[in-house]
């Protein structure tokens, strides 16, 4: 189940947002606040900008397992998702990616939709490329210089 992130996420998604497996590919690791604060940029964003990054619960029990989707960051709309550990290698992280990037398509009004990764992070890139985003090229991000710039044209 995909739906827009709530107030009442913000607890859990602190959780699954500072878990170290997670983390691997991503700088540090945010405070409480810092989480929290990644929830109302979406709430806002959904306001805003009409999308914005989803919560990705399990179907039967509404438990909050990652997130998926959209956030308007200086280079454009970035495409990104991030999932529990347990909940990796069985299918659930492209097939929520290709609804929430087909709900995208439908209504972001921008001409590209960009996606980022490690080069390290196989998984992550794997799902991209099987999205059809188009590779850009090496791009540094903060610490890294080993980012792997995606880009999917808007029809």
């Amino acid at each position: 189940m995909i739906n827009q992130f709530r107030e009442n996420d913000k607890m859990t998604w602190s959780l699954i947002d500072s878990n170290p497996a997670i983390r691997k590919y991503l700088p540090g690791t945010p405070s409480k606040q810092e989480s929290f604060e990644y929830i109302e940029e979406s709430i806002i964003s959904y306001n805003l900008n009409g999308f914005g990054r989803y919560a990705v619960r399990i179907r039967d029990s509404g438990k909050l397992i990652g997130m998926c989707g959209f956030l308007l960051e200086e280079y454009g709309v970035d495409f990104g998702y991030r999932y529990l550990p347990e909940h990796w290698g069985k299918g659930l992280g492209f097939e929520a990616a290709r609804a929430v990037l087909d709900f995208g398509l439908e209504f972001i009004e921008a001409d590209n939709i960009f996606a980022l990764a490690l080069a390290t992070n196989v998984a992550s890139v794997r799902i991209i490329e099987k999205l059809n985003f188009s590779f850009l090229g090496k791009v540094n991000v903060g610490p890294y210089n080993d980012v792997l710039k995606y880009a999917l044209k808007i029809p």
